[in-house]
């Protein structure tokens, strides 16, 4: 056993030193706690305290709305009108009935986005609704059908593909990330690696890799939020799924006395949320300690910056820091637009112009 933990911390601390290797074979990537910082400057910003009353958990644009995934007691999501930020309506009820949610994630949309996908991580059941292009000034919605999953193990988020297939993200003590499941909502098979050097029989002791996703066409992308890992994976079919890259950016300090577990004095907690837009990867990111988060919880639990990586190989490109603190940002349809949702509930617009103008 003493052996076995010694082989471990070399091979943990290994790991920390070097970020891991691309599929391709290309060189390290860069550590983006060096990357020089970029103040943001905001075109406009949208005050809407009366109305959005709490931070969301997601916050995504679909059609010409902002769907705000904020916990309200009584539906999944707030929907506000992009030109004015007024209130719309509610979207999908909560409660155990039909078209029914109790803890509902996105899981995508159509490209016409006249489809969104909601995925409940405590029914496993996936939702298909169907949003009429031209509203009125109150938000409709039609529940097209929902699939019971049966496969009975829960999911933190899921992410619907191009083809038809759904990657969810699993919980701790399983060797792979994620769940396949094909357009009925049966498992069709698992993978995606845990980046560690870990026994099967240790694998119950291992944090939870939590994280976010987010999918363009047929390739997901996931960000770890307590560890700076970041991959994406091409899933053409259940026995074709490409590595694109994977990379861990940032050293993991870890402790091992009867199970593993993370150093919170110096572990940087990292991705909050992940866009795919033009060619890039954006996300919010941390960039705190876990211990200062734990004794700061509402002054520090949220992102102080956003980075941009290639989303061919995953380099990081640049690093900006927000005004205003906020975990989730979306784009506008032709993403000229970078909205991000502070933690003061207002939503600062942002010119994607001017951090191209850094980033290329």
């Amino acid at each position: 056993m003493k052996t076995y933990r010694l082989y471990l911390s070399l091979a943990l601390f290994a790991m920390g030193l070097f970020s891991s290797c691309s599929s391709s074979g290309k060189e390290e990537v860069q550590d983006i706690q060096s990357l020089p910082v970029h103040p943001i400057e905001t075109m406009e910003q949208y005050n809407q305290q009366e109305l959005i009353t709490r931070n969301p958990w997601e916050f995504h644009r679909i059609g010409d709305n902002f769907f705000v995934f904020n916990g309200v007691p009584d539906c999944a999501a707030l929907v506000f009108r992009m030109s004015d930020c007024q209130l719309l309506g509610e979207f999908m009820p909560k409660g155990m009935g039909p078209g029914e949610c109790v803890t509902p994630r996105y899981a995508g949309c159509s490209a016409e986005e006249d489809t969104v996908y909601i995925y409940d991580t405590s029914k496993i059941r996936m939702f298909k609704y169907e949003i009429p292009k031209q509203q009125t000034d109150a938000f409709q919605y039609k529940l097209i059908e929902e699939k019971q999953s049966s496969y009975n193990e829960r999911h933190m988020m899921t992410a619907r593909l191009e083809n038809g297939l759904t990657v969810s993200l699993r919980y701790s003590g399983t060797r792979h990330l994620f769940t396949l499941f094909d357009e009925r909502m049966d498992s069709i098979g698992t993978f995606g690696s845990l980046p560690l050097p870990i026994e099967d029989d240790e694998l119950k002791n291992l944090i939870q890799f939590q994280g976010i996703m987010a999918s363009e066409g047929n390739t997901v992308y996931f960000g770890c939020k307590f560890f700076s890992y970041l991959c994406a994976y091409e899933v053409r079919g259940k026995d074709d799924i490409l590595l694109k890259f994977a990379h861990n950016y940032l050293p993991i300090p870890y402790t091992y006395t009867d199970r593993i577990s993370i150093d919170r004095q110096r572990n940087i907690e990292s991705f909050r949320d992940i866009k795919i837009s033009g060619d890039y990867i954006w996300t919010t990111f941390m960039g705190k300690t876990s211990q200062t988060i734990d004794e700061n919880p509402e002054g520090e639990g949220y992102a102080d910056y956003l980075l941009v990586f290639d989303k061919k190989d995953g380099t990081p490109l640049a690093k900006f820091k927000f005004p205003n603190k906020g975990s989730h940002i979306c784009f506008s349809k032709d993403g000229k637009e970078l909205y991000h949702f502070t933690v003061d509930t207002n939503i600062d617009v942002v010119k994607v112009e001017d951090l191209l103008e850094i980033i290329e």
